[in-house]
């Protein structure tokens, strides 16, 4: 397991600041399997409005990659200080062959609970959550190069088994860039809902919207 976690005394002076994160080419074989975590710790606040943070997996890390895991985990004290706050996940246009069969988890926290009613969350275009997290945006992009070559591949959403009763009405999209086309036949997309995501779910919107 790595973890980046943004130090507490990284404040104001570091607005608007974009941060990168790049995994170096030779991380290779030996990194099967590897979870990878980015926690935000809980004391970033105010000074962190309109922040950008990019993650970028390089070009050439390829087929020792297959199966790895890679997790975005959301702290349960991230609140009204991040409104207006942007995180994108960009996949090289370059990243492949190799990828098939790889799986991308995104997991939202046990707690984060009451204050998400009505959230919106989209997937591949801007998420808005609301109430604190009013304007917030989280992307993840992927690029209009990755075709063919990903037939059969799954990517899977969570949503863990303790976001209940406080989650009705919210409304999960998931969309597919337009040039993600014929190419795509057969693709699995799964949308999985826990064995415990019951009752209270109903009257929950759930959309998976193909671009014209």
């Amino acid at each position: 397991t790595v973890k980046i976690v943004l130090n507490t005394s990284i404040v104001g002076q570091y607005r608007n600041t974009t941060v990168k994160i790049v995994l170096n080419t030779s991380i290779v074989e030996q990194y099967r399997n590897i979870t990878v975590k980015i926690v935000s710790n809980t004391s970033i606040v105010e000074q962190y409005r309109n922040t950008t943070v990019k993650i970028v997996l390089n070009t050439s890390i390829i087929g020792q990659y297959r199966n790895t895991t890679v997790k975005i985990v959301l702290n349960t004290s991230i609140i009204e200080q991040y409104r207006n706050t942007t995180v994108k996940i960009v996949l090289n246009t370059s990243i492949v062959e190799q990828y098939r069969n790889t799986t991308v988890k995104i997991v939202l926290n046990t707690s984060i609970v009451e204050q998400y009613r009505n959230t919106t969350v989209k997937i591949v275009l801007n998420t808005s959550i609301v109430e604190q997290y009013r304007n917030t945006t989280v992307k993840i992009v992927l690029n209009t190069l990755i075709v063919e070559r990903y037939r059969n591949t799954t990517v899977k959403i969570v949503l863990n088994t303790l976001i209940v009763e406080r989650y009705r009405n919210t409304t999960v999209k998931i969309v597919l860039n337009t040039s993600i086309i014929e190419q795509y036949r057969n693709t699995t997309v799964k949308i999985a809902f826990n064995t415990s995501i019951v009752e209270q779910y109903r009257n929950t919107t759930v959309k998976i919207v193909l671009n014209t």
